[in-house]
Order: structure tokens, then C-alpha cells, then sequence
């Protein structure tokens, strides 16, 4: 059996691979279709005839998220089995509850337009208007960065606002901040909000996506309407202003990850469906 990922760089493979004989399972990591709305290098007619053929030739399809597999599904009319991504939660297990004066408001992003950190940067200006000793770190590189420093300049953010490049691991960062925003317009799972619920801190992220399956509204953050930075701030706001509920939302977030992203519970799920591609390829 072989399992593939992203199959849109691996799909000359499917057609060897089932030449063979030898069961394939395919994970979708993302939706190629709202994708190909971002991205002009993607020809929508390409997606639907290699997606069709991946998706007939699979014994197995899966899904990063719920709402991932719920659309696959329905655009191919098959069934596509929802396993989330692990969380490594070892990583993040010695990081403690946020004590401190300065808050520091993280995002870990890709510097691209489907990201959404302009949105950051617009809800960074009301919010830092009206709250003392507040920060905002984004952590990532891409091509939108000269855009985002030009609007940080802008709105004269530069004291408070910055962009830190890359960063392979997280969870220093992740240890000093105070809660971390998602404003993504399109997130097929969030790694980052559930690493964030592992470090033991509150998300602020947009109601869009797999997104909405990790961050619970109310719970163990927040989610705001994508695009708005307006909504945005005010759930910002409301954390930083509420320090004891901010924290209960962490600790809830840390459970959520632990009955739900683990290694162990992620492999189990996976273990099955590699069973259930087995028996359809026999």
C-alpha cells in the first residue's frame, strides 16, 4: 500500500502505481478548487480531469478536515474519509501559562494574500489605539512582505508590529505571546491554532474552513468574520481586556488538541483506513 499526499505533485504516480497492482491511499490537503481561485497557475479544467481520475483510481481518499472532506465529497460524489493533521504536542507541553505584563498577539503565516495578515495589520491599528503595552508578531516569509511593511508604515505600526521572518520552531514564540490570531480567508485545517491550543493559549481565528472545527467560538477562542478587520480587533480587544477568561480558553484548547490531534490518535484512524483500502483493492 502507498499513501500519498498532495496528489496534484504526485499523480503521474497513481497510474504506475495501479498498473501494479499495489492499493493507494490519497490525502487532500487542501481544496483545489478554491485554491485555483488564488492561484492563476492552476487551470481549473486540469483540476477536475486529474481529480476525477485520482479520486476514481483511489481505494482511499482523505481529508485534512471535516469540511475539507464534506466538499471533496460532494464535488466528486464519493466518499472521503476526515483525519486531521497530528499535533506533535511534546513540542508544547513545557510551555506555561501566559504571565507577564506585555501581551504579545502571534501569527504564524505564510506572507501571501490568502493568509489574511493585511486584515491583522488594519485590526492591529484600532486595536493597539485602545489597548497599553500590546505587541503583534507575524512569523513567516513570502511575497507580500514589502505590501505588509508598506501598511505597517502606513498606519504608523512599526513600535508595535513586526514581521520576523521564518521560524522552524515555534514554541519560544509561541511561550512569550499572550494569544494567537488565524486570519485566514481560506484554511483547510490551521496547524498553527492547534499548536497554539497545545502551548496552552487562546485563538482569535476567522470562521472559515478546518479553522472552525479546531477553534471552538466561545470556547477556547474566538472566530471572527474572514476579512474583517473590524471583528477581528473586537475579539482581540475582548481577550486582552479578559486575562482570566483568556487563559480558561487556553487550557481548554490544550485539551481539545490532546482528545483530538495526537500522534497516537491521528495513526489509529489512519491504520484503519489503510485496512479498509486493503480489503477494496482485494
Amino acid at each position: 500500500l502507498v499513501h500519498l499526499h498532495l496528489p496534484k505533485e504526485a499523480a503521474f504516480l497513481f497510474y504506475t502505481l495501479k498498473s501494479l497492482h499495489i492499493p493507494v491511499v490519497s490525502t487532500f490537503e487542501g481544496d483545489p478548487f478554491l485554491e485555483a481561485r488564488f492561484d492563476v497557475t492552476f487551470d481549473k479544467g486540469i483540476i477536475i480531469k486529474v481529480g476525477s481520475n485520482l479520486m476514481a483510481m483511489a481505494d482511499a481518499v482523505t481529508a485534512c478536515s471535516s469540511w475539507l472532506a464534506g466538499r471533496l465529497g460532494r464535488v466528486w460524489n464519493i466518499n472521503v474519509y476526515a483525519v486531521p493533521n497530528p499535533i506533535d504536542v511534546e513540542r508544547f507541553l513545557g510551555i506555561k501559562e501566559w504571565c507577564g505584563s506585555e501581551k504579545i498577539v502571534v501569527a504564524l503565516a505564510r506572507l501571501v494574500p490568502i493568509k489574511g495578515i493585511d486584515v491583522l495589520v488594519k485590526a492591529a491599528r484600532r486595536v493597539s489605539s485602545e489597548c497599553r503595552d500590546v505587541r503583534f508578531i507575524v512569523a513567516g516569509e513570502g511575497p507580500s512582505k514589502q505590501e505588509l511593511m508598506g501598511l505597517i508604515n502606513k498606519y504608523g505600526l512599526r513600535e508595535v508590529f513586526s514581521l520576523v521572518g521564518f521560524i522552524s520552531s515555534p514554541e519560544n514564540l509561541l511561550s512569550k505571546s499572550y494569544m494567537v490570531v488565524m486570519p485566514s480567508l481560506y484554511e483547510p485545517f490551521g496547524m498553527p491554532a492547534a499548536e497554539a491550543g497545545a502551548a496552552l493559549r487562546p485563538v482569535v481565528a476567522s470562521n472559515t474552513g478546518g479553522l472552525a472545527e479546531i477553534v471552538i467560538d466561545g470556547y477556547n477562542g474566538f472566530l471572527a468574520r474572514p476579512g474583517d478587520p473590524v471583528d477581528l480587533a473586537d475579539k482581540i480587544i475582548w481577550l486582552l481586556e479578559n486575562e482570566d477568561v483568556s487563559k480558561e480558553m487556553g487550557r481548554r484548547g490544550r485539551v481539545r488538541v490532546l482528545e483530538n490531534y495526537t500522534p497516537v490518535l491521528v495513526a489509529k484512524k489512519y491504520l484503519e483506513i489503510y485496512q479498509r483500502a486493503l480489503n477494496n483493492s482485494r
